[in-house]
């Protein structure tokens, strides 16, 4: 009875200690690099099926060597942050708003078997307005997050020429 006792101890802690790793990501309060005025816009192709969505853009200033920005945890996804053309000191994610898939609707238990379960990313807690910078130096990852990032006016990007008019 004293060996299952203590066998059910060193399992409760070996249980504990797995599991409290689990959340390791903790936010920097004071990155290696200096946000300045991020924004998002949404955008709008202009063309059918084009799709709608946010760019995300954070531009970085006093970036300390030897730093590595990777992605960005924003509306539920990871997505990469890539340098803005002629810019290597801005960045941009582009976040697409997910197309409607083909489902099935029915009133029978099981009609709608088969329709996509939606997975979003909860490894961090974020309000509209807000995003998780990922970053690496000398070999390990770090997390930022950004508050407050405003929103600018929309763009709508212009249609398809229309082959009948010449255009």
């Amino acid at each position: 009875m004293k060996q299952l006792r203590t066998f059910g101890i060193w399992l409760l802690a070996l249980v504990f200690m797995a599991n409290s790793d689990c959340s390791n990501k903790k936010l920097e309060n004071d990155p290696p690099f200096t946000v300045t005025d991020a924004y998002t816009q949404k955008w709008v192709a202009g063309v059918e099926m084009g799709g709608s969505g946010v760019n995300l853009v954070i531009p970085i200033s006093a970036m300390q060597n030897g730093v590595q920005i990777d992605s960005v945890y924003f509306r539920g996804q990871q997505l990469p942050l890539a340098t803005k053309p002629g810019d290597d000191k801005t960045y941009v994610a582009h976040w697409v708003n997910p197309q409607k898939p083909d489902m099935n609707m029915s009133d029978a238990p099981n009609g709608e078997y088969g329709n996509p379960v939606p997975e979003l990313s909860d490894e961090f807690k974020l309000a509209p307005g807000e995003c998780v910078i990922q970053y690496s130096l000398d070999g390990k990852t770090f997390y930022t997050k950004l508050s407050d990032i405003p929103q600018r006016d929309m763009v709508a990007y212009p249609s398809a020429p229309n082959p009948d008019n010449g255009n």
